[in-house]
């Protein structure tokens, strides 16, 4: 019950619109779609860390966080 709680947390908190380009209507006029806030969102797959060793660089997955409290959640 908990993880379903948290991943509709996270869907809902992934369609709160920005309210930046309706404050800033000059600045944003070409733009005419709703925009939405950048939220975090679960890993459809479990996240490896990349080696920091490999050319070019690889970076972790930036909602690794996400994936591993869902995890301890679920122990």
């Amino acid at each position: 019950m908990m993880v379903q709680t948290m991943e509709k947390a996270l869907d809902e908190m992934s369609k709160i619109p920005d309210l930046e380009p309706k404050i800033l209507q000059d600045l944003y006029k070409s733009q005419k779609n709703e925009t939405y806030i950048k939220a975090p969102s679960k890993p459809r797959s479990k996240p490896i860390d990349p080696n920091p060793l490999d050319r070019p660089r690889k970076y972790p997955d930036e909602n690794k966080w996400i994936w591993d409290m869902i995890e301890n959640l679920k122990s």
